[in-house]
């Protein structure tokens, strides 16, 4: 009786605590906080694929998190990049920057990108070979 009164606490303490410790920590949560719901997680489909190094997992992630929510990348990321990086300029650069939002904002919802493993390898190999004779 004691195990399992002991079993029901540890399991309700999970179900208090748990939404703590399962915070996402989305790459884009610098710039909004909202990036770190739990929905966005989904975007995140490289996590468990051991081939791909964290920089590329992240790569994913981002493009994904892009992709899926266009509109409010735009108004939360690069609505705020140029303050963030101190690159003020960009917001007047009406051939790249601004034409990125508007074309951001009237995307629709892509689907998510998966990682290939045999894409990847033949990307590493052609990185590797051209890199080599340059």
């Amino acid at each position: 009786m004691k195990i399992f009164i002991a079993l029901l606490l540890l399991l309700s303490e999970k179900n208090i605590y748990g939404q703590h410790l399962n915070i996402v920590n989305s790459p884009l949560a610098i710039y909004c906080k909202e990036w770190n719901e739990n929905k966005f997680s989904l975007c995140n489909t490289g996590a468990g694929f051991t081939y791909l190094n964290d920089n590329e997992k992240e790569v994913n992630y981002i493009i994904n998190l892009v992709r899926t929510y266009p509109q409010l990348f735009c108004k939360t990321v690069l609505n705020s990049y140029p303050k963030f990086t101190k690159k003020e300029y960009l917001f007047n650069n009406k051939l790249y920057y601004q034409s990125l939002m508007n074309e951001l904002l009237m995307l629709p919802q892509k689907q998510l990108l998966l990682p290939d493993k045999l894409c990847f390898v033949s990307a590493f190999c052609h990185a590797d070979t051209d890199g080599k004779s340059g």
